[in-house]
């Protein structure tokens, strides 16, 4: 048996999943490419769930982010994320919230109108 998943790794399994959810590297690019840049400025609520062990064995599982977003006001994304097992049953889950700023000076700036459809293809009702 090993420890579970330090909550390091948790967070870059979701670090991917907000990644994803922004379109990949390519929207990242494209992001970068207009001026902007995107920033993590809360984390919250992350953590292993109920019944999630220490002495389960961890090496080699196969886990799977899960991730919605919530577009709020101004150019603020909650991504909320779920870090399954195979049998999808939940590991750890926690919140990011995004902004948008602008690289040049860092100010905020608005979610690019091409984002919001990428985005909203991960709302909850849309899951």
């Amino acid at each position: 048996t090993g420890a579970r998943p330090p909550l390091t790794s948790v967070l870059r399994y979701f670090e991917r999943g907000r990644t994803a959810g922004l379109g990949g590297p390519e929207s990242l690019q494209r992001i970068a490419d207009e001026g902007l840049s995107v920033v993590v400025g809360r984390v919250e609520g992350v953590g292993f769930a109920e019944g999630v062990r220490d002495d389960e064995a961890w090496a080699g599982a196969k886990l799977t982010v899960l991730s919605s977003a919530v577009i709020k006001r101004r150019g603020i994304v909650s991504f909320r994320h779920d870090l399954v097992r195979e049998d999808n049953s939940l590991v750890a889950t926690g919140e990011m919230v995004c902004f948008f700023i602008r690289a040049d000076d860092g100010r905020p700036a608005p979610l690019p109108e091409w984002l919001t459809p990428v985005l909203r293809c991960l709302t909850p009702e849309n899951g």
